[in-house]
């Protein structure tokens, strides 16, 4: 059990093609993210842009009445602040759950020993052999030689 605390006991093989490759497939991924909330930011952008323009004209018309409009101008200003609020958590809620729902693919891992360890279980296992193969010699009557029983 001593090899499980032991760092140098084995040394995970990485494949370095599949990594390299794993990589360049995030980055990909990453950069169509990032464009795709590239474009949604600028289309925001001009969108509010073409509101506030329309505001104004419509402020011009409606100066003559500004008793009238300042309550109106409040509350529209209000509704607006809260639905870019209410735009931005929903993308960040949005951008959050993609995150979770992509978990990682655990790779196959593949070990290699190191070589002394290796050569340490070899010479174990060789001996073990050769005590039963000599164990089993001693049993038979015939291994030791015996003494002679006649007169020289």
């Amino acid at each position: 059990m001593t090899h499980i605390k032991d760092r140098n006991f084995c040394t995970p093989k990485i494949d370095q093609d599949a990594l390299k490759a794993k990589r360049e497939k995030e980055l990909e991924e990453e950069k169509e993210r990032l464009k795709k909330e590239y474009e949604e930011r600028q289309k925001r952008k001009k969108e509010k842009e073409a509101q506030k323009e329309k505001e104004k004209e419509k402020d011009k018309e409606k100066d003559k009445d500004k008793d009238k409009d300042k309550d109106k101008g409040k509350d529209k200003d209000k509704d607006r602040d809260k639905d870019d609020k209410d735009k931005d958590k929903d993308e960040d809620q949005d951008a959050m759950e993609k995150e979770k729902e992509q978990t990682p693919e655990a790779e196959p891992r593949i070990f290699e020993l190191k070589s002394v360890f290796y050569n340490q279980r070899v010479a174990k296992k060789r001996q073990a052999e050769a005590a039963k193969r000599d164990r089993e010699r001693m049993m038979k009557p015939g291994y030791f030689p015996s003494v002679p029983q006649e007169d020289p």
